[in-house]
């Protein structure tokens, strides 16, 4: 026999055992029914398990694992196993099996095609954050989200104790993971008039809002837990947080739809971005009006260009945002012209305010979303000192394969406008896309491609654009 005759026999031989040890569905799904015979819950899962792992179709497994689940009070696997029951081989005593799965609550997570069997009047958004400028990140985003009827107990808000008796459930599709998150509760009282209405539209104008920022700064956009939104009849008109909770107050005095957009993407922004509470005008944290100037630039890009994303009704489509993305332009022109060693890096009045709110703005828009992410990650502190020194950083990180400076949409096309930019010392080289006319560093030309700056000491430098122009940095 020659080696080659051997190696094939050996080969064959081993694929052979191989599937002679593959487990049979089947064998595995009867080794299930007897360990539950024998009461060894824990050995019919891990049977069931590796049944439907090899068989992903088997229905009496999936219908099994559901029930045993439910009994060790894993409600998410098991509403999930119910699910992929109902979906490949329906009976009545599986819809009666989910129902009450359902009667103790909506998980916290749901396999991707869990929602379809939910019967639950519910609604579905979808929204495209658009393409980040500096590099790429996943399109099409998706949410959903459930009314839940009479059969949940009524919930109490934890600061005034007071009931509701209805909620929308807001959930949404994770790409890492492939399932659903829940990230909204907004809980209301079905006897305050409209007011299901009400809730419908914050969940259409939320979860869209969770997709942008999720999209356009992943882990930095704040924590995963679900925030609770409280439909208060009682207290005087606006908005507050406290802890993962945001009260909407005096629900059923009159808004503008640009109001109501802006109170709840406010109390989001505390929520989701992460804080800088040094102030002492026009409030102490500024992630709130944060989050209305990124919210009002970002939607503009998104799928449609619409105000509100997917809303319930027209007027709330119809709510103009411009204000809030004039307040954000006017704080970048405010940071522009004060640069980054402005005394206002330790200010604590308004002005401060703007000045770390145009630093953001600047950050993001000049640099792109990644690092603008990595710097809110790097802020170790709640001050705008702290938030310079992470941006130090996340450019740190960016210089080993070269910082893309982008001139700001706002900088009139007449003008050669002052950027700026943070090396690390070293000595670096220059390039320039797009845009007409020189570009400066420190007052010195550099337009030509790939001009050597030099060795330059690690600090801020001001570098004069063009609008349209982009200039790379990279080490030397």
């Amino acid at each position: 026999m020659t080696h080659l005759a051997r190696a094939t026999g050996v080969l064959l031989l081993v694929a052979c055992c191989a599937a002679s040890l593959r487990a049979d569905p089947q064998v595995e799904l009867e080794q299930a029914r007897a360990a539950i015979a024998r009461g060894e819950t824990y050995a019919a899962i891990a049977d069931l398990e590796q049944a439907v792992a090899e068989d992903p179709a088997l229905a009496e497994a999936h219908r099994w694992l559901s029930r045993l689940y439910a009994d060790k009070g894993l409600l998410e696997k098991a509403l999930d196993s119910v699910a992929a029951t109902l979906l490949l081989d329906p009976l009545p005593a599986d819809r009666e099996h989910l129902a009450r799965l359902l009667d103790r609550g909506l998980p916290q997570t749901m396999a991707l095609r869990t929602p379809e069997v939910v019967p639950l009047a519910k609604s579905e958004i979808s929204i495209e954050p658009g393409d980040d400028r500096l590099g790429s990140r996943p399109g099409l985003r998706r949410g959903v989200f459930f009314l839940t009827d009479a059969r949940e107990a009524p919930a109490r808000d934890p600061k005034d104790d007071s009931p509701f008796d209805r909620a929308y459930h807001g959930y949404v599709l994770e790409p890492a993971d492939s399932r659903w998150h829940l990230r909204f509760v907004v809980h209301y009282n079905a006897a305050g008039a409209a007011r299901s209405e009400l809730a419908a539209n914050c969940m259409s104008l939320l979860l869209p809002a969770a997709c942008l920022f999720d999209a356009h700064l992943g882990s930095a956009a704040g924590d995963p837990k679900p925030l609770h939104i409280w439909l208060a009849e009682d207290g005087k008109p606006g908005a507050e947080s406290w802890g993962p909770n945001v009260y909407l107050l005096s629900v059923g005095a009159a808004r503008q739809p640009g109001e109501w957009v802006r109170e709840i993407i406010h109390e989001y922004g505390h929520a989701a971005l992460p804080g800088i509470d040094h102030f002492i005008a026009p409030e102490p944290w500024a992630s709130g009006r944060l989050g209305e100037q990124l919210f009002s630039r970002w939607v503009k890009s998104s799928s449609g260009g619409a105000a509100v994303p997917a809303a319930k009704t027209d007027p709330w489509a119809a709510a103009d945002l411009s204000a809030l993305t004039a307040d954000g332009d006017r704080c970048l022109r405010r940071f522009l012209h004060s640069g980054p060693a402005s005394a206002l890096v330790s200010d604590h009045s308004a002005e401060g305010m703007d000045f770390y709110l145009g630093f953001v703005n600047y950050i993001e828009r000049a640099f792109g979303d990644k690092v603008l992410a990595e710097a809110m990650r790097l802020t170790a502190g709640d001050t705008t000192r702290a938030f310079v020194l992470g941006v130090q950083q996340a450019l740190r990180v960016e210089s080993d394969n070269g910082i893309e400076l982008r001139a700001v949409q706002e900088t009139p096309a007449a003008e050669n406008a002052r950027h700026w930019v943070y090396l690390p010392a070293g000595r670096w080289v220059a390039s320039r896309r797009g845009g007409d006319g020189a570009v400066a560093f420190n007052g010195r030309d550099i337009t030509t491609a790939g001009a050597g700056i030099g060795h330059v000491a690690a600090g801020w430098h001001a570098i004069g654009l063009l609008r349209g122009a982009v200039v790379t940095f990279k080490p030397q």
